[in-house]
């Protein structure tokens, strides 16, 4: 009996044995992926700006009546550079999540800083909700 033989032959050349080898697996797109990043990128904004206006101590009503607008705002411009940022990484062939997540994040603060706030107001608005909308994205092209 030679069951060496018989299961070599089962396991076609070039595939890779070990489950999970991601070495040679073709990538896996999930479905949906940029628009939960864009959610979370809006999420995140919306959860991150008021723990900021604690912290500089603004009024609560002053952060509510600019906060819509300011949403809307970052999230045309997170929409645009998550799809840049996607098909080029794509391209390029890096899928993990933490470069997703580092690209997009720095990629958005940068974009940001035109508009000359502190770099310390930007981190929560820019930075923070674009790696976590670069995380999202980055998960669902693994």
């Amino acid at each position: 009996m030679s069951f060496g033989r018989r299961t070599a032959t089962v396991t076609p050349p070039g595939r890779p044995t070990a489950i999970g080898a991601g070495a040679g697996a073709p990538p896996r797109t999930r479905r949906g992926g940029y628009w939960l990043a864009l959610l979370g990128v809006l999420i995140t904004f919306l959860v991150l700006m008021p723990t900021l206006g604690a912290v500089s101590g603004s009024s609560l009503s002053g952060i509510a009546s600019a906060l819509p607008v300011a949403a809307l705002n970052l999230l045309a411009v997170a929409a645009i550079v998550l799809l840049v940022l996607d098909l080029l990484l794509r391209w390029i062939g890096w899928r993990n999540p933490w470069v997703y997540a580092a690209a997009c994040g720095s990629a958005l603060f940068a974009v940001c800083l035109i508009t000359r706030a502190s770099p310390f107001y930007l981190v929560p608005m820019a930075l923070i909700p674009g790696g976590v909308g670069g995380w999202i994205l980055g998960w669902s092209r693994r």
